[in-house]
């Protein structure tokens, strides 16, 4: 058994090299550097840039895709669970079209702005913002501490 629920659902192939063992491992890497609760749980979705501007549109009325969304499952009333339950972080859904062309912009491999978006996209699952230039500092720095740890060096936007 896993410390984490990650479960993965896509709507494209994964890019070469790409697996969702190393994805979901990403995702845990996050949720252990946040010091999550064993057994909490999230699902990374991979979809294309029509179905990330469509649910961008409807959740944020923002015309248009962008890279990743997240939606955290505590938002709203608080739901009872009994205390041997799993709790489900959330959702993350990325656009492998975007991280493809952001890739590409960056001059860097695919593996590093996948793992970019998803440690991105668990950040904002457990409350953590760049509304304001202080929020985002901080969340740029935690991304970066977590990269390292994925990658060994620094990562940092």
């Amino acid at each position: 058994m896993t410390d984490y629920a990650i479960t993965l659902q896509r709507d494209l192939a994964l890019p070469r090299g790409i697996t969702s063992t190393w994805a979901k491992d990403v995702a845990r890497r996050t949720l252990r550097h946040q010091q999550q609760p064993r057994g909490a749980g999230l699902t990374l979705v991979f979809s294309d840039d029509a179905t990330i501007a469509e649910l961008n549109e409807q959740y944020r009325q923002i015309d248009g895709p962008t890279d990743v969304l997240s939606f955290p499952s505590h938002e709203g009333e608080p739901f009872v669970l009994p205390k041997s339950a799993q709790r489900h972080l959330g959702d993350v859904i990325i656009s492998l079209e975007a991280a493809q062309r952001q890739a590409g912009e960056r001059e860097q491999p695919i593996e590093r702005e996948l793992a970019l978006l998803i440690v991105h996209g668990c950040l904002h699952l457990l409350g953590h913002d760049h509304a304001t230039p202080a929020e985002e500092a901080a969340m740029w720095e935690l991304q970066d501490q977590i990269l390292q740890e994925v990658w060994g060096e620094s990562d940092a936007n």
